[in-house]
Parts: structure tokens; sequence; C-alpha cells
């Protein structure tokens, strides 16, 4: 990440230059505890991304305290993550545990086969149907409304886990469609917990 700028003093390199500069000179002395405070702020997508897979490699037998804005980065880094707010802790586990905890569950994905175009509006009333109905899958919101879409996103609670699978063999049975399935993202649980706490936030404020 610097070779190409080992001969140049420290004054002529760029602010993100001289982040990943700081980086390293906290990894040179092997320290067991490493604190890093916002270590990609301010770099590239593609900058940040190889500070992730150094970190990643060095953080094997030590311990780093990272702080971060960057959701996306705690989800990839962290084995614990922190969740602070008004500088009280209002969240502590690992990722997946934030996310099943906090989160809102799966997004199913049902994408339409280029070779059939997008689904018409008969179409998206069948799938929607069928999850939330045939399918037993409770409690699902449908988040696209258009009657034009390619892409059908529900979001099923992770309550109906034990029902995925006998859905997802189901869905296979239609060609018009690719099914993909993710957990949804540690940025959705986190401002489900600070839209749940900022009420709370607000009446100490009223009280100070």
């Amino acid at each position: 990440m610097l070779s190409i700028h080992r001969d140049k003093q420290v004054t002529m390199l760029s602010g993100g230059m001289k982040r990943k500069l700081s980086l390293g000179m906290s990894l040179v002395g092997k320290s067991r505890v490493i604190i890093l405070d916002e270590p990609t702020s301010g770099l590239d997508v593609d900058s940040r991304r190889e500070v992730w897979e150094l970190i990643k490699k060095v953080k094997i037998e030590r311990c780093i305290i990272l702080s971060t804005q960057h959701i996306e980065e705690a989800d990839v880094l962290a084995d614990r993550v922190c969740i602070m707010s008004h500088g009280k802790v209002i969240a502590l586990d690992s990722p997946i545990g934030i996310k099943r905890k906090y989160g809102v569950g799966y997004n199913l994905i049902l994408e339409a086969n280029q070779v059939h175009g997008p689904f018409s509006s008969d179409q998206v009333a069948m799938y929607n149907g069928f999850i939330l109905r045939d399918a037993g899958i409770e409690n699902t919101s449908f988040n696209q409304d258009s009657s034009n879409a390619t892409k059908l996103v529900f979001m099923v609670p992770f309550e109906n886990e034990l029902k995925m699978s006998v859905l997802l063999r189901k869905l296979e049975s239609f060609p018009d469609i690719i099914v993909a399935i993710e957990i949804t993202s540690l940025e959705d649980a986190y401002l489900k917990i600070v839209k749940a706490e900022t009420p709370a936030f607000a009446k100490d404020d009223e009280r100070i």
C-alpha cells in the first residue's frame, strides 16, 4: 500500500497515505493490543478494502480495538461490536448476534429471469400471495410495489426460519425466477436500535 511512496517524506504524503502509514506504524512493534481510531476515514473504497484485508490478516493472536462510523466496516472486521449513542452502550454482541436480536430477519429476493422479462402485476400478486399465504410465512413484509419490477424483495422475520427450507424448495419449481436469500445487514439492525433509543435519549436531554 505504501511501497511506491517509500522515498517520500511524510509531509509529501496525502491524507490517505498518512493514515495508512499510521496503521503501519501501529503494527511494526507486533503489539498484542492495538487501538485504531477510524483507520479508514477519508480513504476511497479500494483503499478502504485494502486496509480491511490487512486488518483481517494481522488481527490473529491480537486484540484490536477499532472505532468506526462505517457500519459495513464493523460487520466485516469485528468479532464483537459495541454500539454507543449519547455516551451509552446500547448494544454489545457479535455482528450476527446483533443482527438476530435487533435485525428484522432475512431478505428473500425473487429476481425475474432475463428470458421472461420484468414481473407483471399479476405475477407480483401471485408471488406475494404465495409467500404470505400459501407458504405460511407469517408477518412478512413486501417492500416493492412496482408492477414492472425485475426484483421483488420480501422481509422475512427470524421466527419463520424453520419454514424457509420448504419455501425455497417450492420456489425452485418456478422457472421464471432466480431466488436468493440474505440476512439483513448490521446497518439495518443499527438503524432499528437507534430509532428505538432516540425517544429515551430525548427525555434525558429534557431533564438536563
